[in-house]
Parts: structure tokens; sequence; C-alpha cells
């Protein structure tokens, strides 16, 4: 193997570890982990390795499941967090659809922002 390929290929590595670390210690992945269950959990920790992919795959996964399962009064506190107006009049239905359409905003933003990096 070629030293400029090695180098490469460790610099790579090293990059996606520390997205993975700044995607951990996120409020979003710290709020999912918060209200996510053991068995999820256990999901994500059997992983060999973890990549921002799988992090964020988990993360919509976990989301998904638990709006499901909330309560009307449940979703009208996290929209009211998310500051999504007007939650209080919103049926269940409609508070669904808008904190997921808050989280695929927020992701679409976030494929859209570019990322520098700091000397």
């Amino acid at each position: 193997m070629d030293l400029d390929v090695l180098v490469k290929k460790s610099h790579k590595q090293v990059l996606e570890s520390r997205n993975v670390e700044y995607l951990i210690a996120s409020r979003e992945f710290e709020d999912t982990w918060s209200f996510s269950n053991l068995p999820e959990r256990n999901k994500l920790n059997a992983y060999s390795s973890l990549t921002v992919c799988k992090l964020k795959a988990w993360m919509e996964m976990v989301r998904c499941n638990h709006l499901d399962m909330l309560k009307s009064r449940e979703l009208k506190s996290l929209a009211r967090a998310l500051h999504i107006p007007n939650y209080s009049r919103l049926p269940a239905a409609e508070l669904h659809y808008q904190i997921w359409e808050y989280y695929e905003n927020r992701k679409s933003n976030s494929k859209n922002t570019p990322i520098t990096a700091s000397a």
C-alpha cells in the first residue's frame, strides 16, 4: 500500500470519528437517546463501528417509533419545545406531521450547510 493512500485513509477515518463525536454531543442525539428504550439502545451499541449514517438512521428509527406512540398532550409539549406555531390548536395527526416536518427540514438544512474545517 502506498504511503499517500494510507495517510488519506487514516485521515478519512479520523474525520468520520470526529463527525460521530460531534453528532453524539448534539442536543438532537441527546434528546433521541433520552426517550429511546433499552432494546433500541442495545441495537446502537451492537454496531461494531459507528458512522454518521448509522447514527442518523438509528435516530430516525427511534424518533419515528416514538412519535407514533406519543399522546396528544405529549405531542403538544414536544411541539411547544420545537416552537411550532399554533401547536395548542392542532389535532394529534397534524402535530405528528408538523413535528416530523420540523425534523425533516432540520435534516435538509444541515445537508445544505457547508462544513468548514478549522486549522
